[in-house]
């Protein structure tokens, strides 16, 4: 089952971003003795191009102000996403490394190895041109070949050590000062001042297999664990639009990484902790502004403030990471009856919406069901209320 989380001492990351990551768990923000960064960001790119624009930008700006190379890190949830970035950066001479397998032979020691055994500069260029092409090669080792004919054009007798040198010299052959590129397995117990999460979208993050209490519960820890491998520096980041297979595809925001957007803006406001009651007081106001309809709209609010708790504290996680505050006012203002509807709503989207769907309905429509994440293979399902029943279409 999944890990629940006990926050003791934060002895890595900036009070921000602990304090930041903390709303993913169950657990008050942890001390911590390092007060120096500032606060976390989140950042909506239009397509993947432009994600991978902006963290190159945002790598180099980091390098600019004094975070060297091997203090920066991209984390990713998949493979796939890990060598699309680690080829993107490579291509624009930024130095980086896929952490793949922590056992890896490091880039330089590749280049070292072919070097001590290429009699010749050609040799060089052949034995490159051969490693590159290999399956698990990395997408760096293409780029060093390149930076070898570049070479060979520069240098009028061109020999392999003194290629190597030049290597070293333009910073080409900084493996372990590199960007590192992770997933966020692989990054378990390492640390970076800086530290960009990436493609933080639903079906990412949590994973679209996770159709499980247990199985969400373990991608928001393997969230928690990726904002936390940051000293300094953490920007979130995500693409409003990803091309798969050749085709253009919608992607919303991740449920988890809107809970931390709401963290961050509190920090931002310097707001203090709102009692609960509180919370529902103002709420209620805001759904007063038609004065007709405040008393029911009050009453489904507290309704569905209820409903949220109980799914939270089943799934251990804070209750702001299944809807925020904000959106559960603006569903209660709308009153969707489908789940179409409900994902029409500021906030919600459709991935969240057919997960939500039959329990957030059913509480809408004045009966009771379990308050549980839905599958997302799942197509039709049926709720019965005072009123009869009627299909839910996720």
């Amino acid at each position: 089952g999944a890990v629940t989380l006990r926050l003791g001492v934060n002895y890595r990351s900036s009070a921000a971003i602990a304090a930041v990551a903390a709303v993913l768990t169950s657990e008050p923000p942890p001390e911590t003795n390092n007060d120096d960064g500032p606060l976390p960001q989140v950042r909506r790119f239009s397509t993947e191009t432009t994600e991978l624009a902006g963290i190159a930008e945002a790598c180099r700006d980091d390098h600019a102000s004094g975070i060297g190379w091997g203090d920066q890190a991209v984390l990713v949830r998949t493979n796939a996403l890990a060598r699309e970035i680690v080829e993107y950066l490579a291509g624009r001479d930024i130095p980086c490394r896929l952490l793949a397998n922590r056992d890896a032979t490091p880039l330089a020691a590749v280049i070292e190895e072919l070097v001590r055994t290429a009699a010749t500069f050609d040799d060089l260029l052949a034995d490159l041109a051969e490693e590159a092409t290999e399956p698990d090669a990395s997408p760096q080792l293409a780029r060093i070949a390149d930076r070898a004919e570049e070479f060979a054009a520069l240098d009028a007798w061109p020999n392999p050590r003194r290629f190597i040198d030049w290597l070293r010299t333009s910073g080409s052959l900084a493996d372990g000062a590199g960007v590192t590129v992770a997933t966020f397995h692989a990054a378990k117990g390492l640390e970076w001042q800086a530290v960009h999460v990436a493609a933080l979208e639903d079906g990412f993050v949590p994973s679209a297999a996770a159709a499980t209490d247990a199985a969400l519960a373990e991608e928001q820890r393997l969230l928690y664990v990726a904002l936390t491998r940051a000293t300094r520096v953490l920007r979130c980041t995500w693409a409003a639009s990803r091309h798969r297979e050749g085709v253009a595809r919608e992607r919303a925001i991740s449920p988890f990484l809107a809970a931390v957007e709401a963290g961050i803006s509190r920090l931002a406001e310097r707001e203090r902790v709102v009692p609960p009651a509180e919370v529902l007081t103002g709420l209620r106001a805001r759904l007063a502004s038609d004065a007709s309809k405040a008393p029911a709209r009050a009453e489904t609010l507290d309704a569905l403030m209820s409903w949220r708790d109980r799914l939270a504290r089943a799934q251990q996680i804070a209750p702001i990471a299944i809807l925020p505050d904000d959106v559960l006012a603006a569903v209660a203002q709308a009153l969707p009856t489908t789940a179409e509807e409900l994902a029409e709503v500021s906030g919600v989207g459709s991935l969240r919406a057919r997960r939500l769907a039959v329990s957030l309905l059913a509480v809408l429509a004045g009966t009771t069901v379990a308050p549980v994440l839905q599958p997302l293979h799942l197509v039709t399902s049926t709720i019965v209320t005072s009123k009869g029943a009627r299909a839910v279409r996720p």
